[in-house]
C-alpha cells in the first residue's frame, strides 16, 4: 500500500486495507492491554519528574488516538466514534480509577478528570484533522 492509499483510506474513513485494519486493532487491544496492566499494578516508583496527572492525560490521549485511527481504518463512522468518546473513555476511567485501591493504589477524581480530558481532547483533535482533511479533499 503507497502512502498515498494510506492516508485515503484514514481520511475516506472507507475500509480499504484489512491488513491495516488488523495491525491497528492488534496494536489497540495491546497497548489498552498494557495500560490496565500498568494501572493495576502496585507503583513503587512512578517516572521521576513527570507528574501523576501528565501521565494519566497522556496515557489516556494514546489509546483515544489509537482506538480514533482504529476505528476510522475499519470504516467506523464520525458519530460512533465521537459516542465511543463520550461514553466509553469516562465510563472506563471511572472502572480503572475505582478498581485500583484492590491494588493498594490510590482512587482520586483529578485522575479521572485527567483521563477523560486527555481522551477527550485527542479525539477531537483526530476528528478535527479528519474534517479539515474532507475539506482540502473537496477543495482539490
Amino acid at each position: 500500500m503507497t502512502e498515498d492509499t494510506q492516508t485515503t483510506v484514514i481520511e475516506s474513513g472507507r475500509r480499504k486495507s484489512p491488513l491495516l485494519a488488523r495491525l491497528m486493532l492488534i496494536t489497540t487491544i495491546g497497548a489498552w492491554v498494557g495500560a490496565f496492566w500498568g494501572t493495576h499494578t502496585p507503583a513503587p516508583g512512578l517516572v521521576r519528574g513527570v507528574s501523576d496527572k501528565t501521565m494519566h492525560f497522556s496515557g489516556y490521549a494514546v489509546l483515544a488516538m489509537l482506538m480514533s485511527v482504529t476505528m476510522t481504518v475499519r470504516g467506523q463512522s464520525r458519530g460512533k466514534r465521537l459516542l465511543w468518546a463520550i461514553i466509553v473513555f469516562p465510563i472506563y476511567a471511572a472502572l480503572d480509577e475505582l478498581t485500583q485501591p484492590i491494588v493498594n493504589r490510590h482512587c482520586d477524581i483529578m485522575d479521572w478528570v485527567a483521563d477523560v480530558s486527555g481522551a477527550l481532547l485527542m479525539v477531537a483533535a483526530w476528528e478535527l484533522l479528519m474534517l479539515i482533511s474532507q475539506i482540502r479533499r473537496r477543495l482539490r
